[in-house]
């Protein structure tokens, strides 16, 4: 049986170097409808597929089957991989239903939550109850946390990225917000503990995809709960925006979906037996706190983290 890709506006075509197990599963390119905005809606895009029991795979598949040459019947796993507006809104989308987050194996959620913030708090002010900070948590962010929570206890898989840019309207969640908020969530619900996460991250030192004076994206830190990661980047410029599709989504599926489906691993760090004494919340300021991560952060990336 076949494995599937879909790709939320995150990947195009899937790099010939990475090393699958049983070759590469077929991928699926989902689109979102367009918006006057300019950003692309997978909430609309959904409404001509979305089942009278809410969900959106089998007939998604069942119209995109003569193209892939099956349907969700015939598929043995799925991965889901958005960025940005793909991730937001597309990712989202896809996990919203209990049945299609219980058909989907590996989802990846790079630089794309954003949810809208509360009109109640003032730019950048943020509370002890991090959740407060967001307009609608429940619906802009419950779907992450749902798959967060089956990831966090090993039913799944889930990798999330944020960078450091700020979006450009201020009623908008920066992504390192979102994403320090759920990881918030996550550790507060299923209690102290480390990532499964790779002995070795990213996994190459290197990317064709680099453009002249490009440095290429490293995290300044990774914090998670099982099989839930959480990985924060220092970027704050539109072009470490896009390296987020161009370098980092190669780099997720090489080091932590391939070995998830039997394909070669840089090795495995797991804490599960050893968690950490305290889940330690994200700090105010929307980046998560450093302490207790088995990451180092690079010297070039902790001294533009201290003038920050």
């Amino acid at each position: 049986m076949p494995d599937l890709l879909i790709s939320c506006m995150a990947i195009q075509k899937l790099p010939d170097w990475l090393p699958w197990p049983n070759g590469a599963p077929a991928l699926l390119e989902w689109s979102g409808t367009p918006t006057t905005g300019g950003h692309p809606s997978w909430q609309k895009a959904a409404r001509s597929v979305r089942g009278s029991d809410g969900a959106i795979l089998p007939n998604l598949l069942a119209r995109f089957r003569q193209y892939l040459g099956f349907d969700l019947s015939n598929v043995q796993r799925i991965a889901a991989v958005g960025f940005s507006a793909g991730s937001n809104s597309g990712i989202r989308t896809l996990l919203e239903s209990p049945l299609d987050r219980g058909r989907i194996d590996f989802v990846a959620a790079v630089d794309g939550m954003h949810p809208m913030l509360s009109q109640q708090r003032g730019v950048h002010q943020y509370s002890d109850d991090l959740r407060s900070d967001f307009a609608a948590w429940d619906q802009q962010m419950g779907p992450f946390v749902e798959y967060a929570e089956l990831a966090a206890h090993g039913q799944v898989a889930f990798v999330a990225t944020a960078s450091s840019v700020a979006p450009d309207r201020v009623d908008i969640s920066t992504t390192a917000q979102a994403l320090s908020a759920l990881y918030s969530t996550i550790a507060q619900s299923v209690g102290p503990s480390f990532p499964n996460a790779p002995a070795a991250f990213p996994p190459r030192t290197d990317s064709p995809a680099l453009n002249a004076g490009e440095d290429y994206p490293i995290p300044y830190q990774m914090q998670g709960v099982g099989d839930f990661v959480a990985l924060w980047y220092a970027g704050d410029q539109k072009r470490d925006h896009i390296l987020q599709a161009r370098v980092v989504v190669p780099d997720i599926l090489r080091a932590f979906l391939i070995p998830r489906w039997g394909g070669p691993s840089p090795g495995l760090v797991s804490s599960r037996s050893e968690p950490a004494s305290i889940a330690t919340p994200p700090t105010v300021s929307g980046l998560p706190d450093c302490s207790g991560v088995a990451v180092a952060v690079p010297a070039a990336v902790a001294a533009v983290l201290a003038t920050r």
